[in-house]
């Protein structure tokens, strides 16, 4: 397992046994460079989620944590949508304890390491990291891809339950459904290069998917439930009219990015995520 620098493995063995306590209700837990603790969850359900208490919203005003923790007692590891908005809300880093356990009975299985996402995280490789929604998926993969070449895209709030959003919310909207409010052009199909944006439709009639197009039919993308890999094509206009594929580019890349992924990880730094 590899552990995040701010929760070592002997960290996180003193923090679990909260978890495992609260359970089938989420417990909190904050970390600041020089300790940590548990934060009241004020929520009127607390086995469904979690709310901070006043003190508690001061403490983390007063003072940004390197991350605040909370559990997910059905074993879930992925974030719900008020977890994807909460921590863009806060602006600091979430991360989410899955617990296994039966539920007649009360056994505790196990209390998983924390699934991390945020601002101020390492950014994993990318190719061949895991999946999971929100944290390690299609749109975050694009995201790190231009990361790690000096160009921000916005982070946006993801929409599975969309009556958690007002109408006309643009996080209700799916990933480049809305390219202006992300800073990305529509581009005609001849003026495609390596690091343009791709989406796609890869079942129904609206699009689903993202990914990098690297040239000479190459896609860096992120499968669901698979590692990310380079998908490549021997006949890219069929590929591109299979998958229904436009290409879009951040206004503020002029010119071709870098499209040798090994190389790109060695030649570039690895800033944080943003």
């Amino acid at each position: 397992m590899s552990h995040l620098p701010f929760l070592p493995a002997s960290l996180w063995e003193e923090i679990k046994p909260i978890f495992i306590r609260a359970w089938p209700c989420e417990a909190i837990v904050a970390i600041w460079p020089d300790g940590w603790r548990e934060l009241r969850n004020v929520h009127s359900a607390p086995a469904l989620g979690f709310c901070f208490s006043e003190e508690d919203r001061a403490a983390l005003l007063a003072r940004k944590p390197l991350v605040v923790l909370h559990s997910h007692p059905n074993g879930t590891r992925q974030p719900s949508d008020d977890d994807t908005v909460g921590q863009l809300a806060w602006a600091f880093p979430y991360g989410i304890v899955a617990i296994d356990a039966e539920v007649t009975t009360g056994q505790i299985f196990a209390a998983h390491y924390p699934e991390c996402w945020g601002a101020g995280l390492p950014i994993p490789p990318l190719l061949g990291r895991s999946y999971l929604w929100a944290v390690r998926d299609c749109l975050t993969l694009c995201q790190d891809y231009y990361t790690l070449q000096g160009v921000k895209l916005p982070r946006i709030p993801r929409s599975r339950e969309p009556s958690i959003y007002p109408k006309g919310h643009w996080g209700h909207d799916q990933f480049l459904s809305e390219p202006e409010r992300l800073g990305l052009k529509l581009l005609k199909r001849h003026e495609r290069q390596p690091g343009d944006i791709t989406r796609w439709i890869t079942k129904g009639n609206r699009y689903n998917h993202c990914a990098i197009y690297l040239g000479d039919g190459q896609f860096l993308h992120q499968p669901v439930d698979q590692a990310s890999v380079i998908h490549t094509t021997d006949h890219e206009e069929r590929f591109i009219e299979l998958m229904n594929i436009d290409f879009l580019r951040p206004k503020s890349v002029k010119k071709p990015l870098l499209n040798d992924i090994a190389a790109l990880e060695l030649v570039c730094p690895r800033p944080l995520s943003s």
